[in-house]
């Protein structure tokens, strides 16, 4: 995987660019949605496989980018196993950190969508860890739409 060192080179990547009012990831019953009302243009990349090859390494589902305000929203749709789904948000934020650089004014979130299907995702290890993260929300329940450009 070559690095991605500023945000023209993410640009080159497949994508697609949508204005749609409510942005829409989907992926096995799970969901996530950014409400748009002012028709920005957000580039929607499938991170394991537009940007990343599979196997490179654990990354996340989505990223959604608006380049006017310079807002990035990463995003895991997982099933089970939180833990993973949070290694995943991490590791896809760290790898995109030079082509979305704080420096350079981005703001990156991180959203993770869970079914926990009766199991507890705020074990006390991972409540805690996920405290940590500042630009973390996590949504159980299978839907998410908290987001607003």
């Amino acid at each position: 995987m070559a690095k991605i060192s500023n945000y023209a080179e993410l640009c080159a990547y497949s994508h697609v660019t949508v204005r749609h009012s409510k942005i829409k990831v989907e992926e096995n019953g799970k969901k996530y949605i950014l409400k748009n009302p002012n028709g920005l243009a957000v580039d929607k990349y499938h991170v394991d496989g537009d940007i990343y090859n599979s196997g490179d390494s654990a990354r996340a589902d989505f990223l959604l980018v608006e380049g006017k305000n310079r807002k990035a929203f990463i995003v895991e749709l997982k099933g089970k196993n939180a833990k993973h789904a949070i290694e995943q948000l991490q590791s896809t934020e760290k790898d995109l950190s030079e082509a979305l650089h704080k420096a350079d004014g981005w703001n990156v979130y991180l959203r993770l969508v869970y079914i926990s299907r009766g199991a507890k995702l705020y074990r006390n290890e991972l409540r805690d860890k996920m405290r940590k993260i500042h630009n973390l929300k996590v949504a159980d329940g299978g839907v998410m739409e908290y987001d607003v450009i």
